[in-house]
C-alpha cells in the first residue's frame, strides 16, 4: 500500500535564493511548511516541534553557507534526521555524510579520480619548480567561485602562499575555456544544461554567470549522471569545462544548487521537477 503524502516540510537557510520557488511549486501540490535553519537552531534544545510522520515528506536544502561555515546547521539537520521519521527525504543518502566532506574540493577531486572522470591536474605547492603555469587556487570549502584565484607564474604563487593558508586550497591546471557548462541532474535524470560566461575580476578572481541553454555531448551527460548517483545527490549541479582544443573536463559538483538562472534561461520548471520527484 502506497502512503499518500499530505504535507511537505521545507528547511532552508535565509540566503537560499531557490527556496521561494520550491515553496511556491510545493503549494500547488500539497500543504507546505517552511522553516529557516537559524530559527530552528535557536529552539533546538529540546528539539523543535516540526511536522513529521508517515504522511510528511522532507525537503532539506543545504544546511550551511559554504563561505561562512560557522553558520552551518549540519548538526541540527542530523539531529532532525535522527529523531524524526518522514515518508521520504530528499537527498537522504547525501545527508548521511558530513557537508564538510561532500563540499570539500579535495574530496571532490578524489571522487572524480576514483570514477575515472577527466579533471584538471592537481599540483603540489611544496614543489613549485615542478608546476606548469597558469594554475588556479580553489578554496576547498567555498561556493560561487568566491575564493578561486588564477596564478600565472611562480612569483604570483609565492605571494599567494604568503597571504593565504595553502592547506585550505587545492591547486589545479588552469585552462582558458572555450565554454563553461552547468549540468543539472535530478534523481538520475538530466534536466538540462546551460552555458556560463566566465571571466577574471580584479585580483585574478574567477566569476561565472548563466548565459543560455545548450547541450553537452551524450558521453559527458552520462558521466555527470554517474557522478551524481555515486555521491547520492538527488539534485546536483555539475560544472564542466571545455578547453580551447575541445576537451571536456569536470570542474566540481554542487549539491542542493541554486537554479533560478537555470530556469530563466532554459524555461524548465526545476522547482516543480524537484517537488514531484519527492512526492511521487
Amino acid at each position: 500500500m502506497v502512503t499518500k503524502i499530505s504535507q511537505l516540510l521545507i528547511l532552508s537557510s535565509k540566503n537560499d535564493l531557490s527556496a521561494t520557488r520550491l515553496i511556491k511549486e510545493g503549494q500547488k501540490l500539497t500543504k507546505v511548511s517552511h522553516y529557516l535553519y537559524n530559527d530552528l537552531t535557536r529552539k533546538s534544545l529540546p528539539l523543535p516541534k516540526i511536522p513529521s510522520g508517515k504522511n510528511v515528506a522532507l525537503l532539506a536544502r543545504q544546511p550551511y553557507v559554504a563561505n561562512a561555515i560557522e553558520h552551518s546547521a549540519d548538526a541540527l539537520l542530523h539531529m532532525i534526521l535522527s529523531e524524526f521519521s518522514f515518508a521520504s527525504v530528499f537527498d537522504d543518502k547525501l545527508y548521511q555524510q558530513s557537508f564538510m566532506r561532500y563540499e570539500d574540493k579535495l574530496y571532490q577531486s578524489y571522487v572524480l579520480q576514483k570514477l575515472e572522470l577527466p579533471f584538471a591536474q592537481l599540483w603540489n605547492t611544496t614543489k613549485p619548480k615542478a608546476i606548469v603555469f597558469p594554475i588556479i587556487a580553489k578554496k576547498r570549502i567555498s561556493s560561487r567561485h568566491n575564493a578561486n584565484y588564477v596564478l600565472h607564474d611562480r612569483s604570483e604563487l609565492q605571494t599567494f602562499m604568503k597571504d593565504f593558508d595553502t592547506a585550505q586550497y587545492i591547486f589545479q591546471t588552469y585552462f582558458p575555456l572555450k565554454a563553461d557548462y552547468r549540468i543539472l541532474i535530478c534523481k538520475g535524470k538530466l534536466l538540462g544544461t546551460v552555458a556560463r560566461d566566465a571571466w577574471l575580476e580584479e585580483g585574478n578572481k574567477t566569476i561565472v554567470k548563466v548565459a543560455g541553454a545548450t547541450e553537452v555531448p551524450s558521453k559527458i551527460a552520462q558521466q555527470a549522471i554517474k557522478l551524481s548517483d555515486y555521491i547520492g545527490c538527488d539534485l546536483c549541479g555539475i560544472d564542466v569545462g571545455e578547453t580551447e582544443t575541445g576537451d571536456f573536463f569536470f570542474i566540481e559538483y554542487n549539491p542542493s544548487p541554486q537554479f533560478l538562472g537555470f530556469e530563466r534561461e532554459t524555461g524548465r520548471n526545476i522547482a516543480e521537477a524537484v517537488i514531484k520527484s519527492l512526492l511521487t
